[in-house]
């Protein structure tokens, strides 16, 4: 049947717009494949960046104990994951062993200062070479003032509080054992004779306190410890410890101008008390060494009867 003229124009009209169709179509498709291949094209690059990125650092091959050995393993993580201070194979020297395995390789020795879960990343703020742990002890301490709130396993911040000023004598130290007047602590041979000295000026300064102070995450970095004992309680650690230990390299740290400054307070309160060993300041320190004993004394005779004893 023939077209007539308008219907044959209503017809080519569709098939053009067709056509035109099908053409805007096909290069909006070609284009989104451009796109998708280049968006694909640079999630490949920022997969190898990634890779690029790792680094390889040391971690705990299992859950380890403050003061046990470590037994570390080599993990990769993204660079900006890696702590500043994290241990990675250039620091190993560090913790170079004296001694050998059976095959002549060479070891390391590692101490873990905090408990740590398995794979923990290993830092020199969280490792110490073991050779210190011989100058380790566990020591008992009634003559300082307790948080109310204080458990066994806290962090803690032991501070002298003197003349409007508070100084770091330990810091993050990790209370072993509690009760409602001592702690335990597990100190170093250097912190051991710091913190006995502190506590020495604790009882001849008038005004003075010697306290705890508790981490309310154990996450928390140590402070910089900026209290510093005389002259020759630095010269016995020195001695006790020998010049070859690595345990002397922290202690210098506190050894700074604001540590002298305040240390330079403390002189200035004491200046002519303690020159001559006055007996003021004797009985001063009898007195705080007395306290100390008798809440020792009644702590041992409360395990003793808790014991059947």
């Amino acid at each position: 049947m023939a077209m007539n003229p308008m219907q044959r124009k209503v017809r080519n009209s569709f098939l053009f717009g067709f056509v035109v169709a099908l053409l805007i179509g096909a290069v909006v498709a070609g284009l989104l494949i451009m796109k998708n291949k280049q968006a694909q094209e640079e999630i490949v690059k920022i997969q190898e960046a990634n890779k690029l990125a790792m680094v390889d650092v040391y971690a705990t091959s299992k859950s380890v104990k403050a003061g046990e050995a470590i037994e570390a393993v080599t993990i990769s993580l993204p660079a900006q994951s890696v702590p500043g201070d994290a241990i990675k194979a250039g620091d190993l020297e560090k913790y170079l062993s004296e001694e050998t395995d059976e095959d002549g390789n060479e070891t390391y020795d590692m101490l873990a200062k905090i408990d740590m879960e398995e794979k923990t990343v290993l830092t020199a703020g969280s490792v110490e070479k073991s050779k210190n742990a011989s100058t380790y002890r566990m020591v008992e301490y009634s003559m300082i003032s307790l948080p109310s709130m204080l458990t066994e396993g806290s962090y803690i911040d032991i501070r002298l509080a003197c003349l409007g000023l508070d100084s770091v004598v330990l810091s993050k130290i990790k209370v072993e054992t509690a009760n409602a007047t001592t702690i335990w602590l597990k100190l170093s041979e250097s912190q051991l004779l710091t913190l006995n000295y502190a506590i020495i000026e604790s009882y001849i300064m008038k005004g003075t306190k010697l306290y705890a102070t508790v981490y309310f995450d154990d996450s928390q970095p140590a402070l910089n410890c900026t209290y510093i004992p005389a002259d020759n309680v630095i010269s016995l650690i020195e001695t006790n410890l020998g010049e070859e230990s690595t345990e002397l390299e922290t202690f210098y740290e506190r050894k700074n101008d604001m540590a002298y400054s305040f240390r330079e307070n403390i002189i200035q309160q004491l200046k002519g008390a303690d020159d001559n060993f006055s007996e003021e300041v004797v009985d001063a320190i009898t007195e705080g060494y007395n306290t100390e004993k008798s809440n020792n004394q009644a702590a041992r005779e409360a395990l003793m009867g808790d014991l059947g004893y």
